[in-house]
């Protein structure tokens, strides 16, 4: 994929100041293959932390900004899901080479998730609506996202996914996989915002890290929120 197709889903509501992605209307759904089998009741929003950017991402937020959702992780190093703040986790085991960060093949995430299917399943019992954050370029976000989106799609859920874009100059590899967990993610999601991760350089040539990290939360939470309104509205204009 050309990186002016990249930029093409990249669109930015600067009078709101967020950023927006391509918008796919997914019409009235029903999530019945997945139930509240438990009986007691779920919030309808899930937003899942996939990798360690997906995680990062999610420690970073205080819980009070992700009020009415729940919230969960899925990674496939037990460190990164331990030192996490995020409160439901879902480890999914993957090759020995993941565990340090060595292995950049998607090919490695998506199996482990595949292999954590069940368990991925059961974490979006009763949702209505969910929203996938991960970073692309290497193995495990790249990888898993999609499998947990079809999972949700599969499921008849509304379904968004929230991704970094890799900066600048990492490598024709990492960029080249990137690419490849878009079109992956494409073919199920609803809803897809890229947020490039060389915004917050062109920001502020030299930005403090906690500026950074404080300005990339802000659009993330924007988009959750504008989300969330979509796929709300997407659900009222269906109702009879």
């Amino acid at each position: 994929m050309a990186r002016a197709m990249i930029n093409a889903l990249l669109a930015l509501e600067h009078q709101k100041g967020q950023a927006k992605g391509h918008v796919r209307s997914p019409g009235p759904r029903k999530s019945a293959s997945i139930k509240t089998q438990r009986g007691a009741r779920r919030l309808p929003l899930r937003i899942i932390g996939v990798g360690g950017a997906g995680l990062n991402i999610l420690s970073r937020i205080s819980e009070s900004e992700l009020e009415g959702a729940e919230v969960l992780g899925a990674d496939t190093k037990a460190l990164h899901l331990a030192l996490s703040g995020v409160p439901h986790k879902i480890l999914m085991v993957g090759d020995p080479e993941m565990l340090y960060g060595s292995d950049t093949n998607p090919a490695s995430g998506r199996e482990a998730a595949l292999g954590a299917k069940e368990e991925l399943q059961e974490a979006l019992d009763g949702a209505r609506y969910v929203i996938v954050l991960c970073g692309l370029g290497g193995a495990t976000g790249t990888g898993a996202a999609p499998v947990i989106t079809r999972i949700a799609h599969d499921a008849g859920l509304m379904t968004a996914a929230i991704c970094l874009w890799p900066f600048s100059g990492e490598g024709r590899n990492i960029e080249s996989n990137a690419e490849f967990g878009v079109r992956e993610l494409m073919k199920t999601v609803d809803i897809m915002v890229l947020v490039p991760n060389d915004a917050m350089i062109e920001a502020d040539p030299e930005p403090s890290l906690d500026m950074a990290f404080e300005a990339m939360d802000k659009i993330i939470l924007e988009a959750i929120k504008n989300i969330f309104e979509d796929f709300s509205s997407l659900d009222a204009s269906a109702s009879p």
